[in-house]
């Protein structure tokens, strides 16, 4: 698969991932969990997808921050069918929050945008 054809399934991935998570906040159980996780596979789909493309530019860094964002984009999807209200959804969405703040931080830094702060603010704000 050549780089632009990479870039551009990437792109749809991360796209249809946005567009069908917002629509599954917005409907019923039966719905939100089937919505949720296309939502996880597409974001999956398109981190890894982007891993290949940043590790061949040899931009390992971010690279390693796409790796980040698609484990704890699988911790969602785990939790995707079930009920907001289980002790176990929320614990996934806590875990898969801190691997996405983690991964926003090391894929800003590596590009050179240095847009990390809202990671450890966030951290100590949401703190337990």
């Amino acid at each position: 698969m050549n780089d632009r054809n990479l870039r551009i399934i990437a792109a749809i991935g991360l796209v249809a991932g946005t567009v069908l998570g917002i629509a599954g906040t917005f409907t019923q159980p039966p719905t939100r969990g089937f919505l949720w996780a296309l939502d996880g596979f597409a974001l999956i789909v398109a981190s890894a997808l982007l891993v290949v493309h940043h590790h061949r530019q040899e931009r390992d860094l971010m690279a390693a921050g796409f790796i980040v964002f698609a484990i704890g984009q699988g911790l969602i999807v785990s939790g995707a069918g079930m009920d907001p209200g289980d002790v176990v959804s929320p614990f996934a969405a806590l875990l898969a929050d801190r691997f996405e703040r983690r991964a926003v931080m090391v894929v800003s830094v590596s590009g050179g945008v240095y847009e990390a702060a809202p990671g450890p603010v966030g951290d100590a704000l949401s703190a337990p």
